[in-house]
């Protein structure tokens, strides 16, 4: 009989503690969750971004104008991280410094800088009308695309963005990530952000 109490007694002991990890985990969620950003915020995050590929774009036409690469051609970058370190057909790495290091690494969501990261886009979806060439690869010798895309994929931000060696940025809203990008973004109905006022939302 005794076995069996203390038996009993410590599974109800058990079962008592587990309830309260279950509870205080709960709570410890519940309290230090991350918070739902503000439409300010994700206006400004909208902003930085832009602001970033202005950059990306800058360092394009430094890069483009020198051997970076030192593989007798120039051409612009065709990875986001050559922008700040490019590496020769030898194999050593050759710091450009283009553009900063966390920029330049920021090709996923762990790597996010202010809410976006940053994918190159080596075969844009062109258009497939008579006497067009779909998918046709990107000649670094002329042109290069990179798109930004939103690290927190849900409600409060679906924009995304794309900016190419015309200096134009453009942007839509999509519910998941696009698995192409097109050569001519405004036929594909993206809008042309000339500066960050047209992000703002119209009254």
């Amino acid at each position: 009989m005794s076995q069996r109490n203390y038996t009993v007694s410590g599974l109800i002991a058990t079962l008592a503690g587990t309830a309260f990890f279950i509870a205080a985990a709960f709570e410890w969620h519940h309290i230090f969750r991350e918070p739902q950003p503000s439409a300010q915020q994700v206006l400004t995050e909208q902003i930085k971004a832009r602001k970033h590929l202005k950059q990306i774009y800058k360092a394009q036409k430094h890069y483009i104008l020198k051997d970076y690469d030192q593989d007798g051609k120039k051409e612009y970058a065709r990875f986001l991280v050559h922008l700040w370190q490019s590496v020769t057909p030898r194999g050593e790495a050759f710091r450009c410094e283009l553009i900063p290091k966390r920029l330049g690494f920021a090709m996923g969501p762990s790597r996010a800088v202010d809410g976006y990261y940053f994918l190159d886009v080596h075969e844009p979806n062109h258009s497939k009308q008579k006497g067009t060439v779909a998918d046709q690869p990107i000649d670094y010798t002329k042109q290069w695309a990179i798109a930004g895309i939103p690290s927190r994929m849900d409600k409060t931000n679906t924009l995304f963005f794309i900016a190419n060696q015309s200096g134009n940025i453009y942007a839509k809203n999509f519910s998941s990530i696009p698995a192409n990008y097109p050569h001519d973004p405004l036929s594909d109905g993206w809008v042309k952000i000339s500066d960050p006022q047209s992000l703002k939302p119209k009254r």
